[in-house]
C-alpha cells in the first residue's frame, strides 16, 4: 500500500492525468529528494467514470476534462501551490485557443485563478499511477484486480 505525502506550502506539485473510454483519472505528487534520488510521492488521486455527454468529449476535451475535475476535487491544492500538469497532449495550446468551444473557453476560465503551468511528459513514473486508477476504475466491480498480501 502506497503512503500519501503531506506536500509543504512552498512545494510545486505535478499533475499526471489519464483518460479512458469511461474514466478519467489524476495523480497529484510531490517530487523530493531522497538519498540523492529525485523520488515522486504520491499527495492525492481523483478519479472519475464518464456519464452522459462527457462519453462523447474527444480525446483532448477528454483529457482537458481531468485537468478541470481534478481543479475542483483537489481546490485546496490548486489554490495553495503552483501545479505542473504533465500530459503528452496539447493542453495548454488547447486552453489558450481564442477559436475553441465555449466548453472548453469556460474551463479556461476556471483555470485562471489559479497558478498552472502545463509541461510535455518525458517520464512515465508517476504516469503509471494515473493509468493505474484508470484502468482499474473502469473494470466491473466483480472484475477488479485482487489485492495481493504485500
Amino acid at each position: 500500500m502506497t503512503k500519501m505525502t503531506s506536500p509543504d506550502p512552498k512545494d510545486t506539485l505535478l499533475l499526471y492525468v489519464s483518460a479512458s473510454r469511461s474514466t478519467v483519472s489524476a495523480a497529484l505528487v510531490v517530487e523530493r529528494t531522497i538519498e540523492c534520488h529525485q523520488k515522486h510521492l504520491p499527495v492525492y488521486f481523483v478519479s472519475e467514470a464518464l456519464l452522459g455527454s462527457k462519453l462523447f468529449y474527444s480525446e483532448l476535451e477528454t483529457i482537458a476534462y481531468v485537468v478541470i475535475m481534478a481543479s475542483r476535487k483537489l481546490r485546496h491544492y490548486f489554490e495553495g501551490h503552483r501545479i505542473i500538469v504533465v500530459t503528452s497532449q496539447p493542453i495548454h495550446d488547447l486552453f489558450h485557443n481564442r477559436e475553441a468551444s465555449a466548453r472548453i473557453g469556460k474551463w479556461a476560465m476556471e483555470l485562471s485563478e489559479f497558478y498552472l503551468d502545463f509541461e510535455r511528459r518525458n517520464t512515465i513514473k508517476s504516469q503509471v499511477l494515473a493509468d493505474f486508477i484508470a484502468d482499474w476504475t473502469s473494470l466491473p466491480s466483480n472484475k477488479k484486480p485482487q489485492s495481493r498480501p504485500g
